[in-house]
């Protein structure tokens, strides 16, 4: 009985392994290297750009913020000739 059920686990085994090649040799190029993985889709590809460049934006305005860049560079008030910065005024 143990025999009988060696023999099915090896066929399957068999047979997935013939799965698996076919899977693999589905995904290789004409050369025999590995397919990228790629969008045609050219909005797609527009959008995703989009999306990097607002995100390296927003963390630049983030970290220009966090350093204090318009505290030291920005007017809050000028009196007379006299430019009053935010910084001067918080201590």
């Amino acid at each position: 009985m143990s025999d009988t059920k060696k023999t099915t686990e090896q066929w399957k085994a068999e047979q997935q392994r013939a799965e698996r090649k076919a899977r693999l040799s589905g995904m290789k190029d004409k050369d025999g290297g590995k397919k990228q993985i790629k969008s045609d889709n050219p909005v797609l590809r527009i959008i995703v750009v989009a999306v990097l460049i607002l995100a390296l934006i927003g963390t630049g305005l983030w970290a220009a913020v966090r350093t204090g860049l318009p505290q030291r560079h920005l007017t809050a008030a000028t009196i007379g000739s006299i430019e009053v910065k935010p910084i001067d005024i918080n201590y």
